[in-house]
């Protein structure tokens, strides 16, 4: 089935004189009306904003939506806004993009034009890059941090794929980044993830140079005051985007990415994306329930802290002015090089699995995740051919890894503490509290607050059925189809796992 609009735009604002300018840009570039959708979030304290934008859906000949929610602090929190969006109206759209109301079209008909990059790839997975930073790569992480490609145009099939927007940063452009640059690294991502040697590396971006815009700059004309707030937001933003927890996120779905990219090219017609937490892979399952193939997007944590904490002590030192790369870069590397040399002859990475003897367990009904993913398992592992000894201690030298890093894993999601702009008063065992933001100059009340929470635990509940359900790809790229319509295959069992609505992609 083919999309119904060729793209659409998805805007959080409170500017209501520039909203109706970048409407009027809109009407008088675009070539076919028809094929726009614009979706706007609106701050409900602006009791002038809903009769406004109903007079410009009445009067407008292309499609415009919106939701009345609270401002909460700003630009932080407009990630909640664009989330719930995405959510809520689940855009029907070939190409969306998340955009700055004060970005114009300088090109004409820029819609013919877009239109011929549709199917510019055959499974229809890729981004446009538009931005100041669309010839720009980045050689590290932290990089895609400072120059992600601002404002790009995801095919509809990236972001579902990706789960979304995401929630672990307001920054949507950050996110799909980093996502582009775990995609790049190939298959090995987690070896060479901080290296220039890799390769089956995918790149889905393609720079757009036949539509030209203006207005893609960010902050300009704010106060001195705003702009050192966002300075102290931003860097914490960074911080939080570098953690192990939220990188091992971005290769999982990067890893989600090329499993698709894998299965369209070998011809698989429906499959299911399914995610081992045990053994942190991303497995492709037919829908016989056969294990088709499998790719971890496991991360080194010992990598990420080392990283992170000579980050910080760089940036102190250049505060500082005492620090000096030639003296401190080159023994650094050769230690960290040292201990990875070591843990890759030490600790290679290794099959996981657990037993049934879990599953009679009503005790353990919190760890039923991971009893699921050892169920699964067991199923892949056959006795007959690696006999009982073997695959007893692989099950038993699993189980302790597995709990092992689900217990870090969630010490470091409270650590890393609360999505952007949500003020999260839990604290860990009641002692340690979790990475908090600097202080939001737009006072944001408790109520407001407990909505956004509440927001962000549905946004990540839809995107949950994203990732548990079953592809059927179409002729112009796939659906989905989710919990409560069919059944989810699962291996020796097709029919084991339940799968929600239908949700044409």
């Amino acid at each position: 089935m083919t999309s119904t609009k060729l793209i659409s735009f998805i805007c959080p604002s409170r500017n209501l004189n520039i909203i109706k300018s970048f409407l009027d840009n809109i009407e008088a570039t675009v070539k076919h009306p028809a094929v726009v959708e614009c979706l706007f979030k609106l701050d409900e304290d602006q009791v002038e904003a809903k009769p406004f934008i109903e007079a410009e859906i009445a009067k407008r000949p292309f499609t415009i939506k919106y939701i009345l929610t609270p401002r909460l602090n700003g630009v932080s929190a407009t990630g909640v806004a664009c989330n719930d969006l995405f959510t809520i109206f689940k855009p029907d759209a070939y190409f969306i993009q998340v955009i700055s109301d004060e970005v114009r079209f300088e090109t004409m008909h820029w819609d013919e034009i877009l239109k011929k990059y549709v199917g510019y790839f055959p499974d229809h997975v890729f981004r446009l890059r538009m931005s100041q930073f669309k010839f720009r790569t980045c050689p590290n992480l932290f990089n895609c941090n400072q120059i992600p490609d601002s404002f790009p145009i995801y095919t509809k099939q990236w972001l579902y794929l990706a789960l979304g927007l995401g929630t672990h940063c307001w920054a949507s452009d950050i996110i799909n980044q980093f996502i582009a640059y775990h995609l790049s690294l190939g298959e090995q991502g987690y070896k060479y993830h901080n290296t220039p040697f890799y390769d089956t590396g995918i790149n889905r971006d393609v720079q757009l140079l036949d539509i030209k815009f203006e207005g893609l700059e960010f902050g300009v004309g704010v106060s001195a005051e705003i702009q050192k707030n966002r300075g102290l937001w931003v860097r914490q933003l960074w911080n939080k985007n570098m953690s192990h927890y939220h990188q091992e996120h971005f290769s999982y779905v990067a890893k989600r990415i090329s499993s698709y990219i894998w299965a369209r090219a070998n011809n698989l017609q429906r499959f299911t994306l399914y995610k081992n937490t045990l053994k942190k892979t991303v497995q492709v399952i037919d829908e016989a329930g056969v294990l088709q193939r499998e790719v971890s997007y496991r991360l080194p944590r010992l990598n990420f802290f080392c990283a992170n904490m000579i980050r910080k002590v760089k940036v102190a030192a250049v505060e500082m002015k005492i620090w000096g790369e030639g003296i401190y870069m080159p023994p650094t590397n050769w230690v960290l090089g040292k201990i990875n040399s070591v843990l890759d002859k030490l600790y290679p990475y290794k099959e996981l699995r657990l037993t049934r003897f879990l599953q009679n367990r009503k005790s353990l009904s919190f760890m039923k995740p991971m009893v699921d993913d050892l169920v699964r398992l067991n199923n892949e592992m056959p006795v007959e051919k690696i006999g009982r000894v073997k695959k007893s201690a692989i099950v038993y030298f699993i189980t302790i890894r597995g709990l092992f890093n689900n217990i870090l894993d969630t010490i470091q999601l409270a650590l890393v503490g609360p999505p952007p702009g949500i003020s999260d008063k839990r604290s860990l065992l009641g002692l340690f509290g979790g990475s908090r933001w600097p202080k939001a100059l737009i006072p944001v009340s408790d109520k407001d607050q407990q909505w956004a929470l509440d927001a962000i635990k549905k946004q990540n509940e839809a995107y949950k059925q994203m990732e548990n359900a079953i592809i059927v790809v179409c002729d112009d790229g796939f659906k989905m189809k989710m919990a409560g319509e069919e059944n989810t295959p699962s291996p020796k069992n097709p029919a084991s796992t339940s799968a929600e609505d239908a949700m044409l992609l």
